[in-house]
C-alpha cells in the first residue's frame, strides 16, 4: 500500500498512526515541514525507517544536509523511476547500504 502525504507534517502524522512503513520517499522542498526537517523528527521519534529524499535542488549542500539528519538516500528528480527502485530495494534489504547519493 502507497500512502500520500503533502507535507512532512502530514507524513510525521501518517507515520505515527499508521507506521511502521517499509520505506518513506519524500520531497526536500515541501511546505510546512521540509524534507530535512522531517527526516530530524522521524528519527528522533526513533524511527529508523529508510528515508530516500528527492529534490530538484540536488546540490553538494542539501545533500550533506540531507545525509546528516539521517536520510538514507538523496537522489535528483532527474533520475530515473528505475534508479529509485533500486534503491528502494536495496534499501529494504536487511544490512542495506547507507547513505546513498546520485
Amino acid at each position: 500500500e502507497v500512502m500520500h502525504a503533502p507535507h512532512g507534517g502530514v507524513g510525521l502524522e501518517l507515520c505515527e498512526h499508521h507506521g511502521p512503513f517499509v520505506s518513506i520517499v519524500c520531497d526536500l522542498m515541501t511546505p510546512s515541514v521540509d524534507g530535512v526537517e522531517f527526516v530530524i523528527r522521524l528519527r528522533e521519534r526513533g524511527d529508523g525507517t529508510p528515508v530516500v529524499i528527492v529534490t530538484s535542488a540536488a546540490d553538494e549542500v542539501n545533500h550533506i544536509r540531507s545525509v546528516r539528519a539521517g536520510a538514507n538516500a538523496f537522489l535528483s528528480k532527474d533520475a530515473s523511476p528505475e534508479l529509485l527502485l533500486a534503491y528502494l530495494q536495496r534499501l529494504e534489504t536487511p544490512g542495506g547500504f547507507s547513505p546513498l547519493a546520485y
